[in-house]
């Protein structure tokens, strides 16, 4: 029986850890809104499209064509996609401050390309400023969109709107690099790139397509199409097929999945390990009652005779009652004692598991604590009661 109630406490201060370690990961914001949005990668041949003024033009054309559609709300392009843990990385610096040197880049940022509505499209907010419009083409100034992390982290106290940044520069030997200046027009939401639970501490910044910043323009990245939809996966995906045929036929588009769907894969270890520890936690309790009922209920049949025997003494109902389940009490503590103690022990076994809980959280240890040695009571209790029931005149002829 103590080992039964030690078992189940591990396995439930376990499950609560990780449900508490859960909640806290589902209550991060991502930066953006994920029902209803669909997305899509499609990658241009560098045969055909290896001139940047073509593979823009294919770009602009088909976002344009996109966002006709009846039932998309709104379209836009992307280089990197939102949980799928990869892009361009570079450090950022200042215009009017000090460059980094080459042992210590100082920021780094992930950089982008995005299409004009692609903010709208994903539904990340616009803090400050504007987003990126059809005039911020390659003719134009160079402008950049930047994060609240980079208003946080270089200019605190200060106004980003039409200050320069550079994430990229010109040139091979780092004493003949030349940054290439934009203007901050927009401050956005951060978005979380890397996973909920694992984001580095880069800050980020959208360049628009027009203007594709210098390392994509060698490169020609594979570009996402994200579309803000009623039409459903299949819908979405099948309409913009259809539309992208009417440009070029030879392009397919690939790795068609909604962001709801990226949310839910980068949350799928911890979802699963809530639900076994769970599962495992409510069968040890399952059985630590079971076993408590089943042993107070044989110490109860043994005992019946002493039982009437107290009784006969002028032991009252409630006496026995303090007896039988005093006794149970005082294992069920025992189990909770060793419980605990185990539980602090394995605390690095789960340490790697849980997201913002530590996994000797005091309050989780209580409570579990507290609700196992509750059901021991309630479980001793019901033949405890039946011990009160007990006829001495029975039980003294049976002696």
């Amino acid at each position: 029986m103590v080992v039964e109630v030690a078992l189940a406490l591990v396995l439930l201060v376990g499950a609560g850890l990780m449900i508490r370690s859960f909640a806290r990961l589902m209550g991060i914001d991502p930066g953006f809104e994920a029902d209803g949005v669909v997305t899509m990668r499609l990658t241009l041949p560098a045969a055909k499209y290896g001139d940047t003024a073509r593979w823009i033009a294919f770009h602009d054309d088909l976002i344009h064509r996109v966002s006709a559609i009846t039932g998309i709300t709104a379209a836009g392009l992307n280089s990197a996609v939102p949980l799928e843990g990869g892009g361009s990385e570079s450090p950022i610096v200042v215009e009017g401050r000090p460059m980094p040197a080459p042992d210590a880049p100082g920021t780094m940022c992930l950089f982008q390309a995005t299409s004009p509505d692609y903010l709208k499209a994903m539904g990340i907010p616009i803090l400050r400023g504007r987003a990126f419009t059809d005039q911020d083409r390659q003719t134009a100034p160079p402008v950049v969109i930047v994060d609240e992390t980079v208003a946080r982290r270089l200019f605190p106290g200060e106004d980003p709107l039409g200050k320069r940044i550079a994430f990229e520069f010109s040139g091979h030997d780092r004493r003949g690099q030349n940054p290439i200046w934009r203007e901050i027009v927009g401050i956005v939401k951060h978005v979380r790139h890397y996973g909920i639970a694992s984001e580095p501490p880069y800050v980020q910044v959208y360049a628009p397509v027009d203007q594709l910043p210098l390392w994509f323009q060698q490169r020609h990245p594979a570009m996402s199409l994200f579309a803000r939809t009623s039409l459903g996966t299949e819908g979405t995906a099948a309409a913009i097929r259809r539309e992208l045929a009417a440009i070029d036929r030879d392009i397919p588009v690939y790795s068609v999945q909604t962001m709801s769907a990226y949310l839910a894969q980068d949350t799928e270890q911890p979802r699963l390990s809530v639900m076994l520890l769970s599962g495992l936690g409510g069968l040890a309790l399952l059985l630590a009652v079971i076993g408590i009922y089943g042993v107070v209920s044989y110490s109860v049949a043994q005992r019946t005779q002493e039982i009437g025997v107290r009784m006969a003494l002028g032991a009252t109902g409630r006496d026995v009652l303090r007896l039988v389940v005093g006794q149970a009490i005082a294992l069920v503590v025992a189990g909770v004692a060793i419980g605990v103690g185990a539980s602090l022990a394995l605390g690095s076994v789960m340490r790697n598991l849980l997201f913002e809980v530590s996994a000797r959280d005091p309050s989780t240890l209580v409570a579990i604590a507290a609700v196992l040695t509750a059901v021991g009571i309630t479980a001793s209790a019901v033949p405890a009661m039946r011990a009160t029931r007990v006829d001495p005149l029975v039980a003294l002829r049976a002696e």
